[in-house]
C-alpha cells in the first residue's frame, strides 16, 4: 500500500488547499501498491515454485538474517503504524533512491538480481510523480508499462538450466493430473485418484554460481509474473 494511502494525506502538497481533508486516491497509489507486491516476492522468496520461502526469515534457521527480517516486518508484517512510518520514511527521505536501495533492494534474493534495475526505475518514477505532479503523475500507467515491457523483453530472453528442469517437471505433473481428471470425468467418478506424486515438484535450489543460459524460443519461454503485472496495469489504465 502507498505511504500516502496509509497516512491518508498527500506527502508533497503543492499548494495550501491541498491538505489532509482533500486527500483523494489517485492512479499513482494503485501503481505504488503493485510495486510493493513485487518487492515482497523479491524479499521473501528465492525463486518461482513451491517451497521457495527464504530460510533467512526463519528465526531458527542457521542462515537467519535479522536485517532482512526487519525489512519484511517494517514493510509488510508489522503493525499499521510501523508500516506507515517505514514507507513514509522511504518516500520523504532527502535521497529516496538511496534509502530505497539501502532498506529494500539490497535485501532482494540473488535470484531476482535481474529485476533490480527495473524496480529502481519504477521507484524513481513514483517519487517524481509524488513530488512534482507532472507527467509521471498523470501518465503513471504508461511510464510503468514501458519499464515492465523493457524488463520482460530483456529477462525473458534467457533461462537457466535449473529453470528449464523445473518447468519440464511441473508440465509433466500437470499433464498427468489432467489425464487422470479426464479419466474420472469419463467414468463419472466423484473422487479422483491421487497423481503419481502428491504435489508438483518444488524449484531446485538456486546455485550461487551463475549457470549457463540459453536463448528461448517463444514456445519455451516460461510464463512471466512481470507479464501478468503489465497486463494488470493495462487493465487499471482502461478503468480510469
Amino acid at each position: 500500500m502507498s505511504a500516502e494511502v496509509i497516512s491518508k494525506r498527500f506527502l508533497f502538497p503543492l499548494h495550501r488547499s491541498r491538505t489532509e481533508t482533500h486527500f483523494m486516491h489517485e492512479a499513482i497509489h494503485d501503481v505504488d501498491s503493485l510495486l510493493w507486491v513485487l518487492v515482497r516476492l523479491c524479499l521473501t522468496r528465492k525463486g518461482p515454485g513451491l517451497n521457495m520461502e527464504r530460510e533467512e526469515l526463519d528465526h531458527h534457521a542457521p542462515a537467519f538474517n535479522s536485517q532482512l527480517k526487519d525489512a519484511v516486518v517494517c514493510l509488510f508484517e508489522g503493525t499499521p503504524e510501523v508500516i506507515k512510518e517505514r514507507k513514509i520514511q522511504l518516500v520523504t527521505d532527502r535521497n529516496p533512491r538511496s534509502a530505497f536501495e539501502e532498506k529494500v533492494v539490497t535485501h532482494f534474493h540473488p535470484y531476482f538480481e535481474p529485476l533490480k534495475p527495473y524496480v529502481r526505475k519504477w521507484w524513481a518514477t513514483l517519487i517524481l510523480g509524488y513530488k512534482y505532479h507532472g507527467e509521471e503523475f498523470h501518465d503513471i500507467h504508461d511510464h510503468i508499462i514501458r519499464i515492465l515491457d523493457e524488463a520482460i523483453k530483456m529477462i525473458s530472453q534467457t533461462v537457466t538450466e535449473d529453470e528449464k528442469a523445473k518447468k519440464a517437471a511441473i508440465n509433466l505433473w500437470n499433464k498427468c493430473r489432467n489425464e487422470r481428471l479426464a479419466t474420472f470425468r469419463r467414468q463419472g467418478s466423484a473422487t479422483p485418484p491421487s497423481p503419481p506424486y502428491s504435489s508438483p515438484p518444488s524449484s531446485p535450489q538456486p546455485s550461487m554460481t551463475t549457470p549457463p543460459r540459453h536463448n528461448l524460443s517463444s514456445e519455451d519461454e516460461p510464463d512471466s509474473p512481470l507479464a501478468a503485472v503489465s497486463q494488470q496495469l493495462h487493465a487499471m489504465k482502461l478503468k480510469r
